[in-house]
């Protein structure tokens, strides 16, 4: 079971990651990914002479850190929905390399907290504007993903033309196997 764990963890640990950051930043009522510090990682790219005039590196900095905010300001999401996306996240039936078992558990709880999020709706929002904040909540996570996605990108756009990783993205030894970037 452990071996299912790991697969999982690989599956959706850099959307989750993603998915956190921008919640803390949207609480913190920024518009682009900001830490609890108030440092914000679009700054190297707005600022530093070297990277403002690679229009490429820019454009890759923005889908990473400001684009995955925008669904966040647009549906405005909850700590009680953010907790049950974050449930919803993780128990995606559909990962590759899952064995049946797993699968087949994994099935019956992605069903139950996508019904605890719908009903949570329903009953915060009513029946129509729930269901739209439901579909809205699903299309945060594949954006998380896709965020993710863009992040990876951006790490490897920024380490093989300037030869050297971010500061700011350099990963633990230690989590290296979960991101493998």
């Amino acid at each position: 079971m452990d071996e299912q764990l790991i697969i999982i963890l690989k599956y959706v640990s850099r959307a989750v990651l993603l998915l956190c950051c921008c919640f803390v930043s949207y609480e913190l009522g920024s518009h682009t990914l900001i830490e609890k510090d108030g440092f914000y990682p679009m700054a190297p790219f707005s600022e530093e002479f070297s990277f403002k005039e690679d229009k490429t590196l820019f454009a890759l900095a923005n889908k990473a850190f400001s684009k995955p905010m925008e669904p966040f300001h647009r549906i405005g999401i909850s700590k009680e929905e953010f907790s049950l996306i974050l449930a919803i996240i993780y128990l995606n039936p559909d990962i590759p390399g899952l064995s049946e078992f797993a699968r087949n558990i994994i099935s019956i709880e992605f069903s139950f907290y996508s019904k605890m999020l719908l009903n949570y709706l329903h009953n915060k929002l009513g029946i129509d504007a729930g269901t739209k904040k439901y579909a809205e909540c699903f299309h945060l996570i594949s954006t998380s993903f896709i965020g993710a996605q863009n992040f990876t990108s951006l790490y490897l756009y920024q380490e093989s033309l300037y030869k050297r990783p971010p500061q700011s993205l350099k990963i633990p030894n230690s989590l290296k196997a979960i991101f493998s970037i």
